[in-house]
């Protein structure tokens, strides 16, 4: 948990190792949250990407796009209204 928010570098030098070392462990446990992940209700994927800060730093995010999404000052909508907070239906 403590990692979370550090390169492999940072976290390499918390715990005495090397970015290698950090990097293997890290794909270890990625690898095995792959495994136990269930995306057998998921059917379509939404995917977007947006800016998170000013200038040019980028998140990607995704998510079912059967679950209906909370667009700030919009209200709930799915992603087969968009445009229909325009008007442009």
């Amino acid at each position: 948990m403590l990692c979370q928010q550090m390169t492999f570098a940072a976290a390499a030098r918390l715990v005495g190792g090397s970015r290698h070392q950090v990097a293997a462990i890290y794909e270890r446990y990625v690898e095995l949250a792959l495994d136990q992940a269930d995306y057998s209700q998921v059917h379509e994927l939404a995917i977007d990407e947006t800016s998170c800060a000013r200038g040019h730093d980028y998140i990607t995010l995704g998510r079912c796009a059967a679950a209906p999404c909370a667009c700030a000052g919009r209200g709930p909508r799915r992603p087969d209204d968009r445009g229909a907070h325009r008007g442009a239906g």
